[in-house]
């Protein structure tokens, strides 16, 4: 029996040729061609695939003193991913699914600590300019 591999819409999709069985036994009505038949048609409907739902935050702030978030969790620790995802478990968002930082001209909201980072204290502040948190489904 062959097999040949055919691609639609950017993925590949298995599809069985019952070429060689079809000229053999002249008889589509077969059990094992039959099923062979069902099986190739049934690969050709959609399949669920996963959706994320996603959520984003421009210039996310603290809720309480509406200071941009800082890109550690901790001092000078735990920065970009692990900042990101504490965001977003706070807002019940999700996971992170993407971030972006830069500097920031005032002072920033660390999470982990609560404390704030103060240009008078610190060098410079780097805030995330934007988060995207979101769930994957089914």
């Amino acid at each position: 029996m062959n097999y040949e591999l055919r691609s639609k819409v950017g993925r590949d999709v298995a599809v069985a040729t019952m070429v060689n069985e079809v000229r053999s036994s002249g008889n589509l009505r077969s059990g094992r061609s039959l099923r062979l038949m069902l099986a190739c048609l049934l690969s050709w409907l959609p399949v669920g695939a996963a959706v994320a739902k996603n959520t984003v935050y421009d210039n996310p702030r603290y809720y309480s003193n509406r200071l941009p978030i800082d890109y550690c969790l901790y001092p000078a620790k735990q920065c970009g991913h692990a900042a990101a995802d504490r965001y977003c478990k706070d807002m019940n968002a999700g996971s992170v699914i993407d971030f972006k930082w830069g500097r920031s001209d005032s002072g920033t909201y660390i999470q982990g600590t609560g404390d704030i980072c103060d240009l008078k204290k610190f060098n410079q502040c780097i805030a995330f300019t934007q988060i995207v948190c979101g769930y994957f489904t089914l």
